[in-house]
């Protein structure tokens, strides 16, 4: 019983931490049928078409121009959301088809890029890291390519955030020694007197016990005379 409780904990530290890489980017498309498309890596997700994970993207409209993921050949469609496994390499190849006259722009928020791949977009004409850039413009029809190669250092840095670890403390303050903690002494000196508001009010209550115990002998005393 214990190795299969260990062994489901060691399942669910495993799939918690493959999740950490998992992320979906949405690129802004202007001047194309759709206003966005959706690429990014998911556990349990493979490269080819999944059909509870990716989604096939509408056909082209008119006077627009189109973009969508470009997915197995059997499929005879473009794909508005594209993840993938995770992996060290990852590539997306992304169909552009532009009207004309009308330029056909992506754009993405820089915020949201994964925080363990670095993304580079490829074109028939240059390579830009996404993290400098949020915006390409594009006037004619080609295919471009986004390319996610796997960050080591971002990797484990999540990796241990995962697993709790904290990061090494600076030299100094790692050197520097805790306070020595005074020992307890025992005192042989006497007890402080009480504050004076103590002291106050237990003479009245001292006056008030005479005073009461006065006027019970007064009473007796009057009683023995009759």
């Amino acid at each position: 019983m214990l190795r299969e409780v260990l062994v489901t904990i060691l399942l669910l530290g495993a799939s918690a931490l493959a999740s950490e890489r998992d992320f979906m980017l949405p690129l802004k498309l202007t001047h194309s049928h759709l206003e966005e498309i959706f690429l990014g890596c998911k556990e349990g997700a493979t490269d080819a078409y999944d059909r509870a994970i990716d989604d096939l993207a509408p056909p082209g409209g008119q006077g627009t121009g189109c973009a969508g993921f470009i997915g197995p050949a059997t499929l005879g469609s473009l794909l508005y959301k594209d993840l993938k496994a995770h992996g060290n390499l990852k590539e997306w190849e992304i169909s552009l088809q532009v009207y004309e006259g009308k330029p056909l722009k992506i754009s993405w928020q820089k915020e949201k890029l994964p925080e363990c791949y670095d993304l580079t977009f490829v074109t028939n004409d240059y390579e830009k890291d996404m993290r400098k850039v949020s915006e390409l413009e594009f006037t004619t029809s080609q295919t471009v390519v986004i390319v996610a190669g796997l960050n080591p250092e971002a990797w484990n840095a999540v990796k241990a955030r995962a697993q709790g670890e904290k990061p090494d403390k600076p030299e100094v303050a790692a050197s520097a020694k805790p306070a020595t903690k005074k020992q307890p002494t025992t005192s042989t000196a006497a007890p402080s007197p009480s504050p004076p508001s103590k002291r106050i009010a237990g003479s009245v209550s001292m006056l008030v016990i005479a005073m009461g115990a006065l006027l019970l002998l007064i009473v007796i005393f009057a009683a023995i005379r009759r």
